[in-house]
């Protein structure tokens, strides 16, 4: 009688052979995973050995490292039910804090591995949903004293919530009605210091998304900050930041305050503007009209230079996408051409980086130092740039920004920018492409041709112009689909490749069982020492999943906006 298999070689005999290695950590094999956590951590997964059927878990690390990178000290019912939501979708239980699971009938263990990661993963981008709650007792605080202070008839509603602009619901902590004027509290209190700002521009986000709220009350509408100062975690930078969009008032002078919240006459320092929106990486201020004269050291925009790139390389990583900063190379090479950095003076406060496709400017980047954060700059970048696109001969822009950055959407949805389509970035082992589904079809793929590009952009919906600008990237690789058997056929699959990245951008097929193919056709131009492959799929809900099948890590989300320049 043979002996059972060994169950590092029954993980390795299953869907996703080459994905995953392990050893043993006493009563268990630590498997070592191809997916990492949203900060760059690698996902290791836990195979209690000898059981059977056997089973798989985190040990409960998903959870922990949740609570680590969140501010509220419990989960929201909300949180609950989206983890159980997550797993139950997933076959995956939730016991004692722990993902885990067991091999279904006739299903590889390196499939079940397969399962409770994308459950760890989809749990842990829990961190980016949710408004940080504040303490229990300082609302309760706040509504006694306003009750008693505020004369009535006085209507005190919690945690309203109400629809921005941007089709966000925002829950505004208290929404006060006096016979003479509304009012929304937003009350921080928090003892963190590395987590203040995250809340006040959290405030700032929510007041820039309702503040047609001004516009459409007959009665005067407020919006206020309540600061708990009783702690060390917030200083007068926090006020300076959300004093455009709510006054900020200490909850240690509410004497001075709280009684003139019902004078009719009280001037709202927030009419004077109301559509200060900020940039990705929200910041937000006033803005001077336009049209006027700049003085001599406002902030303006001028070409970049090869000089530029420590400056560039620094703020590269404020977007946040994890993508790895372009060496000086490519910088002095060819991304300097079509960047412009904001300065005020000889001080470098943000860039823009973009690509001319004839009628559009496509805006890849928009980063502004973070030390400038909180004064306009980024309203100031985008107005500037649109000023640039038009005098370039582009009557049209476009952009990505996440779904989660409801202060970006703000902006550019009053710069004339609208939702088109959602996209999600992914990242798989180039060894997993063979075991994607794909169609029968003996496909070649081809490099394109420039005479190809009006009917190839027709068929899969690309910008007028976009295969033209890709050429101008030496780094650049343009490969299309090529059917032997029908050669005019040049609408099946279109990809731009970046071998150093390494990633494929866009990434167009005309049905997700063509992908097999168009990947398997880039993968000679891929580094040989490069294991995974990333690319962007744009408004294919059929392809992601195909692409997660085989064990893609969702590594963002994205929408595309599009509009006519201002």
């Amino acid at each position: 009688m043979s002996a059972p298999p060994d169950p590092e070689d029954r993980l390795h005999a299953g869907l996703a052979a080459p994905l995953f290695t392990a050893d043993e950590w006493g009563a268990y094999l630590r498997v070592r995973t191809p997916f990492t956590l949203p900060d760059g951590d690698p996902l290791v997964l836990f195979l209690l050995r000898h059981s059977d059927p056997p089973l798989l878990g985190d040990l409960g690390e998903t959870l922990r490292w949740l609570r680590s990178h969140t501010i509220e000290p419990r989960r929201s019912t909300r949180q609950q039910q989206q983890i159980s939501d997550a797993c139950a979708s997933l076959d995956v239980t939730l016991e004692r804090g722990e993902l885990r699971t067991t091999t279904r009938p006739d299903e590889s263990l390196a499939a079940a591995a397969v399962r409770v990661a994308q459950a760890c993963l989809r749990v842990s981008d829990l961190r980016r949903s949710g408004r940080p709650r504040i303490t229990r007792s300082f609302p309760d605080e706040v509504e006694s004293y306003l009750r008693a202070k505020l004369p009535g008839p006085l209507a005190i509603t919690r945690n309203d919530r109400i629809p921005g602009i941007s089709a966000t619901t925002w829950s505004v902590d208290f929404r006060v009605r006096t016979p003479r004027r509304h009012l929304l509290l937003f009350l921080l209190a928090n003892e963190r210091r590395d987590q203040a700002r995250k809340l006040a521009e959290h405030v700032v986000a929510a007041c820039t998304d309702l503040a047609h709220l001004r516009k459409l009350r007959r009665m005067p509408v407020q919006s206020i900050t309540i600061f708990d100062d009783r702690g060390a975690a917030w200083n007068d930078g926090d006020a300076r930041l959300v004093a455009p969009f709510a006054t900020p008032h200490r909850w240690s002078e509410r004497t001075t305050w709280v009684p003139a919240l019902a004078d009719p006459d009280l001037e709202d320092p927030n009419d004077e503007d109301d559509d200060d929106d900020e940039n990705e990486n929200e910041e937000h201020s006033h803005e001077d009209a336009p049209d006027r004269e700049d003085p001599p050291m406002t902030p303006h925009l001028r070409p970049a230079t090869p000089d530029d790139y420590a400056e560039f390389a620094r703020m590269f990583p404020e977007l946040g996408t994890g993508d790895p900063i372009p060496d000086e190379d490519a910088w002095t090479g060819h991304l300097h051409d079509s960047t412009l950095m904001l300065v005020e003076g000889a001080q470098i406060l943000g860039y823009a980086y973009f690509e001319r496709m004839a009628e559009f400017g496509y805006v890849r980047n928009v980063v502004i130092d973070p030390a400038q954060r909180g004064r306009g700059r980024g309203r100031t970048l985008m107005l500037r740039l649109a000023e640039h696109l038009r005098a370039l001969g582009c009557t049209r822009w476009c952009l990505n920004v996440e779904p989660g950055n409801t202060v970006a959407l703000a902006l550019y949805r009053s710069l004339g920018l609208d939702v088109v389509y959602r996209s999600a970035a992914l990242r798989f082992l180039w060894s997993a492409v063979e075991a994607l589904s794909g169609e029968d079809l003996s496909l070649e793929t081809c490099p394109v041709d420039p005479s190809e590009d009006a009917e190839i952009e027709a068929a899969h919906e690309l910008p007028v112009g976009q295969l033209a600008a890709i050429r101008e990237d030496p780094s650049r690789i343009l490969q299309r689909l090529h059917d032997p058997a029908d050669p005019t056929a040049l609408g099946l699959g279109i990809a731009s490749f970046n071998p150093h990245f390494p990633g494929a951008f866009p990434f167009r097929v005309a049905r997700p069982g063509l992908a097999r193919a168009l990947l398997l056709g880039l993968h000679p131009h891929a580094l040989p020492d490069e294991p995974h492959m990333h690319v962007v799929v744009e408004d294919d809900e059929p392809l992601r999943a195909l692409l997660l099948e085989i064990g893609a890590v969702l590594r963002m989300q994205l929408l595309f906006l599009r509009g006519d320049l201002p």
